[in-house]
């Protein structure tokens, strides 16, 4: 008796050493404890394509399998485009139990890849956090503490890595190295600020502000698949050629793509990186491109790829564009978008069905559209007696930042926002890749036109009222 008792015990353990030897996937389960989302999918730092996804059932559980991935970080995207962060390898089980407020996700992880997963994770929710609360009040400092706020920054990031602990050393070094990068791309969003504010550049800058454009490199491989690197390049290059045409004149958005395409293909930069960037970049601007039908240069860069699946998922991109083109014209029914005001009282364009609405997307952190809004203001008041409802969305994700300008703001403007940023679903229905943007909508709930010139546009009121007085 115990001689076959042993001999199972040895069976079973041979069996399980040997499944163990012979299992080739990733295996991530997560469990909500109250899931507002309905898929999750499993894609790159860079969020350039999706790996494996799955369903969020009822009960709040997911399993994704992936298969043939190198070890590394990578991110969890959820239907509404929150993501996040974790670390996995080739082989192995990582279980994630997640809570979310509408806002954050807290995240426990278990089981293989555990310790790195909760070390990507911590980091990237704290100096989110940081950077965020930066670049709402970077536009407030004087020239003389800009450096010194920049370099504060940069100690407090720092001392976010070294705060986390981890025994790979080398994921320590990665986020070490991705630090530079990290500053650079908020200071790079300052200066664009900043010269979108003075027109064609005319601001001030101390000496030693960028220093860094002269250390920093392009040919990091270790980095060519995070975010901050592939995100450095683009605004790196996006800079300097905006630059030369804002010094030509007018442009639209197809030509701006045109130029990145052509200037970003001339640079010194990785091959895989340079993909990246070029493959995100026009994804961004393809309803531009579909609308002013550059479909020769679309082709163009499908046919530089490399990569089969960036080939496949532009041509993809393309077809979906031509139909949301129809989709988002004049006369068809407005896609959803629901928002919150300063109570959390839920709205959507139902709420205003019988009016005409007149819809602002912006963001407190933007220039241009702090610009506009005594245009709209004024615009708002003059429309006072008509038929129409002018109202701001913001797209803040810190939501006591935006009550703080909003509640400063008295006029016929109602104020409200979606807390998600460039990932909540009112950006992605209606293609939009910046800020401000102005929308009409008929009292029906239907689409008269989504890509509205801005109020400071002085024929603006009077195509307002010309729309109004039509019959819908």
């Amino acid at each position: 008796m115990k001689k076959s008792l042993i001999a199972s015990i040895i069976l079973i353990l041979i069996v399980s050493v040997f499944s163990a030897c012979k299992k080739k996937e990733m295996v991530i389960k997560g469990q909500f404890a109250d899931s507002p989302f309905e898929k999750v999918e499993l894609v790159p730092m860079a969020d350039y394509e999706v790996f494996a996804s799955a369903n969020i059932e009822e009960d709040g559980s997911f399993v994704i399998t992936a298969k043939k991935l190198k070890e590394g970080e990578y991110l969890l995207k959820f239907s509404g485009g929150n993501t996040i962060a974790l670390y996995i390898g080739k082989v192995g089980d990582l279980d994630i139990d997640i809570e979310y407020d509408d806002v954050d996700f807290t995240v426990k992880y278990s089981g293989d890849y555990a310790e790195e997963s909760t070390y990507v994770n911590n980091i990237r929710s704290k100096q989110t956090d940081i950077i965020s609360d930066f670049a709402v009040n970077m536009i407030n400092y004087d020239l003389d503490e800009l450096c010194p706020s920049f370099k504060k920054l940069k100690e407090v990031l720092t001392n976010i890595v070294d705060g986390e602990s981890t025994k790979n050393k080398k994921l320590v070094k990665i986020h070490h190295d991705l630090i530079p990068y990290i500053m650079g791309n908020v200071k790079l969003k300052y200066e664009i600020m900043m010269r979108d504010l003075s027109g064609k550049g005319a601001y001030k800058l101390p000496k030693e502000f960028n220093e860094y454009k002269k250390t920093i490199s392009f040919d990091n491989k270790d980095l060519i698949e995070y975010d901050e690197f592939i995100e450095f390049i683009r605004l790196f290059y996006r800079f300097e050629f905006t630059q030369e045409m804002l010094e030509l004149g007018s442009y639209n958005l197809a030509q701006y793509c045109k130029t990145y395409v052509d200037k970003i293909r001339s640079k010194p930069v990785p091959k895989r990186s340079k993909d990246i960037v070029l493959y995100t970049g026009i994804q961004h601007y393809m309803n531009e491109l579909v609308k002013e039908k550059y479909d020769d240069l679309v082709k163009q860069v499908i046919n530089d790829f490399d990569s089969k699946n960036f080939k496949k998922g532009m041509e993809e991109s393309y077809k979906f564009h031509k139909g949301v083109t129809y989709r988002l014209s004049e006369g068809i029914v407005a896609p959803v978008w629901k928002a919150r005001d300063i109570n959390g009282k839920e709205f959507s364009l139902k709420s205003f069905k019988g009016n005409f609405v007149f819809v602002d997307v912006w963001a407190t952190w933007c220039a241009p559209c702090i610009d506009q809004l005594p245009h709209l203001t004024r615009i708002a008041n003059q429309c006072r007696s008509k038929n129409v409802k002018f109202v701001s969305i913001s797209i803040d994700t810190n939501v006591e930042q935006w009550k703080k300008f909003v509640n400063q703001r008295d006029d016929e403007v109602i104020q409200l926002i979606n807390p998600r940023g460039f990932k909540s679903n009112l950006v992605k229905q209606y293609e939009i890749n910046s800020v401000p943007r102005f929308m009409l909508f008929n009292p029906q709930g239907k689409v008269i036109n989504v890509d509205m010139d801005r109020p400071s546009n002085p024929d603006l009121y009077e195509y307002l009222l010309k729309k109004i007085g039509q019959k819908y």
